[in-house]
């Protein structure tokens, strides 16, 4: 543990600045179309490569919001998405519970609002829900993904190497929030620093 604490530090110490810039244009006020390309990205990039995610995001544009699924299943099958035939269901479910997400997000509190998206919206887990309220300026839920999970592995916090189920995620994540707290961090920076520990970069989005 001491040597991740160090690791984290090191991090921290050297993009401290770069760290903080990325959480301030997470939290900056969102339109709604905004907020629907945000959860539509955390969707795509279940399962799948962040930078492709955010091409095959890029290349919909605007056609994203507006495809029926016939649509949306034809254009990802044809910009090579692996989960084309699901995923188009998902997207076309978010988009028609898109202001019940904003209600949630805006009243409830981050815990209670990941909670009820695991529930409610279909194709997200932990993981993508709390990506997808990091994204929107939350700085209290881990994105517990691949890279962060290998890296936790590797200093003996965890036996999972992706993304693990229910209750080893809250306990993770838990014991993040104790290092954190102690680095004087926030989860939000955490998750950051432990992305460029697995990566070397920090994440696009």
């Amino acid at each position: 543990m001491e040597e991740l604490e160090l690791a984290l530090k090191e991090v921290m110490s050297k993009l401290g600045k770069e760290i903080e810039a990325r959480l301030r244009e997470f939290e900056r006020k969102r339109s709604r179309e905004e907020i629907f390309l945000e959860l539509a990205f955390c969707l795509l990039v279940a399962n799948y490569r962040l930078e492709k995610a955010l091409e095959i995001l890029e290349e919909l544009g605007e056609e994203i919001t507006t495809l029926d699924e016939v649509g949306l299943k034809k254009e990802l099958r044809r910009l090579g998405y692996r989960f084309w035939n699901k995923r188009a269901g998902y997207l076309i479910e978010a988009r028609r519970r898109l202001d019940e997400v904003i209600e949630v997000v805006e009243r409830k509190r981050p815990k209670e609002a990941r909670e009820w998206m695991v529930k409610n919206v279909k194709g997200l887990g932990y993981k993508e829900a709390s990506h997808f309220l990091r994204n929107l300026g939350v700085r209290d839920l881990a994105i517990l993904d691949r890279h962060v999970m290998r890296i936790l592995k590797r200093y003996g916090m965890t036996n999972y190497d992706a993304t693990p189920p229910k209750s080893e995620y809250l306990r993770i994540e838990q014991k993040l929030r104790g290092i954190a707290s102690k680095l004087g961090m926030d989860l939000a920076e955490l998750d950051l620093c432990l992305f460029f520990l697995a990566t070397g970069k920090l994440p696009k989005r």
